[in-house]
């Protein structure tokens, strides 16, 4: 009897952190369809030339424009992202939010510290397979882009991947590597740790 309601409890779990993942993959996946978009945006507007400014000026008689586009939905503007997180080894585009939380770690990978400006961006994120659960996989030499919410794209490639004890928060930034993704193992007695140097 006791096995049998083990076994159940055990297959619940993975049946629930199965949704989990997919929930989390099909929010990761929308806000970065949104991201690019606005990336986008900003990339078309920082080319334009300004329109000259006697034309830019509607006339009285002249039809009011188009009403400005709707608000963005609720989900998209209550976290804020700091860029895209680009992973072809295993075929991962990720936002990444600007704070950490656990809420926020349950929609995507989250800045931990640091900054691509500063050379110290650290990223933390679930162990899901739809966002860090393979990157222990990666290899030296993998190539991992972030591109900011401006579209400025910082190329990085592996240095090396290590396991590490949770007691060593020390370990995430040792090397000096600018960019550092971690994650939990399964069970979490341990962290996956992946070093990365500008390309």
């Amino acid at each position: 009897m006791l096995g049998s309601a083990l076994v159940l409890a055990a297959v619940c779990l993975y049946v629930y952190d199965r949704l989990e993942d997919a929930r989390a993959g099909a929010q990761a996946a929308s806000a970065v369809s949104q991201l690019r978009q606005s990336q986008s945006i900003a990339a078309v507007s920082e080319t334009e030339e300004p329109a000259d400014s006697a034309e830019s000026l509607p006339t009285e008689d002249a039809e009011p424009g188009p009403e400005p586009a709707s608000e963005p939905p609720a989900s998209s503007i209550e976290r804020e992202y700091l860029g895209v997180l680009t992973i072809p080894a295993l075929g991962l585009e990720l936002p990444v939010q600007t704070e950490w939380s656990k809420a926020n770690l349950k929609v995507s990978p989250c800045r931990q510290c640091g900054s691509t400006a500063g050379g110290d961006l650290v990223i933390a994120a679930h162990n899901y397979k739809s966002h860090f659960g393979r990157l222990s996989s990666l290899s030296e030499g993998d190539e991992v882009r972030f591109t900011s919410q401006d579209g400025t794209e910082a190329v990085y490639t592996v240095e090396r991947t290590a396991q590490v004890s949770p007691e060593e928060p020390g370990a995430l930034r040792e090397g000096g590597c600018p960019l550092v993704l971690y994650t939990c193992t399964p069970g979490g007695k341990a962290r996956v740790v992946v070093y990365c140097r500008k390309k």
